[in-house]
């Protein structure tokens, strides 16, 4: 048995995004048969919990720092290292999750921004080299995931004679975790949509969009798609089921506000096209998976297209609802090959007809598909390559402690250097903000000087327009 720390970034309870959601189903998984301790922002919702125990912490990080000499091995994503560097312990066996490689989304969000994101984009690619450097074991969504993060690992040296000695094919350092699905089928526990949901009467066939409205998604087009669909088949209605602000950048909802520009444009938002604008619970979000009739996905064909894991939307093929999507992911691949609904070309025509013939087709019919990929991706099986790493934790066959010792000082030195440039940046925008003002009262006062100026003028001259103009 192991004591294993897992850390993750994103809040841990009822409502809660893929990084938090596989935070916690990998503690529930890996507390079968470890001990686990599950480390949380301290923002997060009250759960209550025995093994993985929660642990939360603060943005200062000392109550996970407290955790670091318990843990045998360390289990977290990316962006935590960078908040603190402290959880690089050359002492511990370091395990970094690499399912989501975000700098593809933010490829996305910030190319052409000239606001300093795409510093960032680089910023990401170098946080994400640094750690494939020092990292004993890492895991990955799916194989397509897997060969990139190899290819990195051969750059950066990792795949060696060392390595190949210890295992030809390199499954002890890198290996495929999936977004796992629940083991149990969901049970239908409240009506949410049909009958119940302004709009949606008991017999409207519903499409269900599910997850997040983000910029490398479009869910405009699927709006253009019910749209050529609307006066037909006006019992189609489109739901997204998470609509809401849930991001502060507006690069990262734009796609969801165009989305409802066109449905306000088309006259279809709260007719044909609805937008839910609270958080589904996780518990709840199967009740909104069993009333739908058919699961919708749409996204352009680039680069983070390829690489995605699609987390929300493999709640479908929990419960076996049939899904229309667009070519690209891994998921189009396995909608085709285990025959789950239709593939499409990014094109609203073709979207809107692919709603009609998976719609025409017996719910029941695709049952036996679904409940097959499902057995292969529950959670206890996904999880079972790291499960097996946790029951013998070992460092890297080419672990250089000196390397991560060195990674944790540029880290720490690179904080530091980034508050010291933000505090120089406030103060110039503070000098800035003194002399914008002091131009403004000086024009200002000028202004007031002139106007006394032509004041003047008009009592000794009764207004006389040819002096005025000639002053």
């Amino acid at each position: 048995m192991s004591k294993v720390l897992i850390v993750s970034s994103e809040i841990v309870g009822p409502r809660m995004a893929g990084p938090g959601i596989r935070a916690w189903e990998l503690g529930r998984q890996l507390a079968r048969e470890n001990e686990v301790r599950l480390a949380v922002p301290g923002s997060t919702s009250s759960l209550t919990t025995e093994n993985p125990a929660l642990i939360r912490y603060e943005a200062d990080g000392r109550a996970l720092a407290e955790q670091m000499p318990w843990a045998d091995l360390i289990v977290t994503q990316a962006w935590s290292t960078l908040a603190f560097p402290f959880l690089a312990d050359p002492a511990r066996v370091l395990v970094f999750d690499l399912y989501n490689p975000s700098f593809f989304e933010n490829l996305v969000d910030h190319t052409g921004d000239v606001s300093g994101k795409e510093y960032n984009l680089q910023f990401g690619m170098d946080l994400a080299r640094d750690l494939l450097a020092i990292g004993d074991f890492f895991i990955c969504a799916n194989e397509r995931q897997r060969d990139f993060w190899l290819g990195w690992l051969a750059a950066l040296g990792r795949i060696n004679h060392l390595g190949y000695r210890a295992d030809p094919s390199f499954r002890t350092l890198i290996d495929v975790v999936p977004f796992g699905l629940p083991g149990d089928p969901p049970r239908h526990t409240a009506r949410v949509l049909k009958g119940v949901y302004p709009g949606i009467a008991q017999d409207d066939k519903v499409v269900l969009w599910n997850g997040g409205m983000w910029q490398w998604l479009d869910p405009a087009i699927c709006v253009q798609a019910i749209q050529r669909l609307a006066t037909s088949h006006p019992n189609i209605k489109l739901f997204f089921l998470s609509a809401g602000e849930i991001s502060t950048s507006p690069a990262r909802m734009m796609a969801a506000r165009r989305a409802r520009e066109l449905a306000n444009e088309y006259g279809l938002a709260g007719r044909q096209v609805f937008f839910n604008e609270t958080w589904v619970a996780y518990d709840q979000r199967q009740n909104y998976l069993l009333e739908a009739d058919l699961g919708l996905l749409a996204h352009r064909p680039h680069i983070e297209t390829r690489f995605s894991n699609r987390t929300r939307l493999l709640d479908c093929v929990w419960a076996g609802l049939p899904v229309v999507t667009t070519s690209g992911d891994l998921l189009s691949d396995w909608v085709e090959r285990h025959g789950l609904g239709r593939c499409v070309a990014h094109d609203a025509g073709q979207i809107a007809r692919a709603i009609l013939k998976v719609l025409a087709t017996p719910r029941e019919t695709f049952r036996p598909r679904f409940e097959q990929l499902a057995n292969q991706l529950a959670w206890p099986r996904a999880v079972e390559p790291l499960a097996r790493f946790c029951a013998r934790p070992a460092k890297a066959p080419d672990h250089r402690p000196s390397l991560v010792a060195q990674w944790k000082e540029n880290r720490t030195v690179s904080a530091a250097r980034r508050e010291s440039e933000l505090l120089d940046a406030y103060r110039k925008l503070d000098q800035m903000h003194d002399h914008i003002e002091a131009i403004r009262r000086g024009r200002v006062m000028r202004l007031l000087n002139k106007i006394d100026r032509w004041l003047s003028i008009l009592k000794r001259h009764n207004g006389t327009p040819g002096e005025i103009d000639g002053k």
